[in-house]
């Protein structure tokens, strides 16, 4: 079976320009290990790439940026598509989709639900957020954790960041695929740093993989608190405690487990500060 890797290829020609082959040679090296999981030392990649190990070390700190630049761009311009495509959509089914429900109707913490006026059935929820799952048709290829440049970008960025290895990519892709319907990859990656943070003063050995934390629900206790909260045509930004949202301009609602997840599930739940 081929792998397909994902690496900035502008960085290694204009190396190649400057007459830094071997350089270049080294960060498609580098880059290798990274995507296949392979985990190996500064003084290692010195001797490989006959340098010494400072130089090694610099080498490595710039390989570290090249990349990340790299998949930094891909992410903001498919955020910035995303919106553009959102925007024109909204503009043309905005007439279908009554927002006239004033916010002094919704009902403080006395009252379980929301009064929601709901779209037609033939309209898809909005707004669709870069958060949320992006569905593809069924005649484009399936993605795979080799083909899926936004999980590799996340997965990549979890390596860079706690220098940990995260177990098998494989097993990390299919953990996410079974929770995707709620949880971007990027706010399970977020909440999988804050995981790693809550090791910062002890032994971070204790930690668990990327797939384990998935599968057993850890992230849950992760996620982001500060929500963008979308009822009746009309978004809601606060934060959730106890089963209370608390919003900004004051007013309390009550949203319970079971609402949680079911806004969760039908994409009117943004969480906030998920870079």
């Amino acid at each position: 079976m081929s792998r397909y890797a994902l690496f900035p290829t502008e960085y290694p020609l204009e190396l190649c320009k400057d007459k830094k082959r071997d350089k270049a040679r080294a960060f498609l090296e580098y880059c290798l290990d990274l995507d296949s999981s392979i985990e190996n030392s500064g003084s290692f990649y010195a001797q490989a790439w006959k340098i010494n190990k400072r130089t090694a070390n610099r080498w490595i700190e710039d390989f570290r940026i090249a990349i990340e630049k790299h998949h930094l761009y891909w992410l903001e311009k498919n955020t910035e598509n995303a919106h553009r495509i959102y925007k024109k959509t909204k503009k043309s089914v905005s007439h279908l989709c009554p927002t006239d429900v004033p916010l002094d109707r919704l009902e403080s913490t006395e009252n379980t639900g929301y009064n929601e006026k709901q779209c037609p059935t033939d309209v898809p929820p909005m707004p669709l957020s870069i958060n949320n799952k992006q569905y593809t048709s069924s005649s484009e290829p399936q993605k795979t954790h080799v083909t899926d440049g936004l999980f590799n970008a996340r997965f990549a960025e979890l390596r860079l960041s706690t220098n940990k290895f995260l177990g098998s990519k494989e097993k990390s892709y299919e953990a996410y695929l079974r929770v995707a319907d709620m949880f971007d990859i990027k706010v399970l990656a977020h909440c999988y740093k804050q995981y790693f943070k809550s090791f910062k003063d002890t032994d971070q050995e204790q930690t668990v993989g990327l797939a384990k934390f998935i599968d057993n629900d850890m992230h849950l206790s992760y996620l982001p608190k500060r929500l963008k909260l979308i009822t009746g045509g009309v978004e809601l930004v606060g934060e959730l405690k106890d089963e209370v949202f608390a919003c900004d301009d004051g007013k309390l609602y009550e949203l319970n487990t079971q609402r949680f997840l079911e806004k969760l599930e039908a994409k009117e739940i943004i969480f906030e500060g998920v870079a």
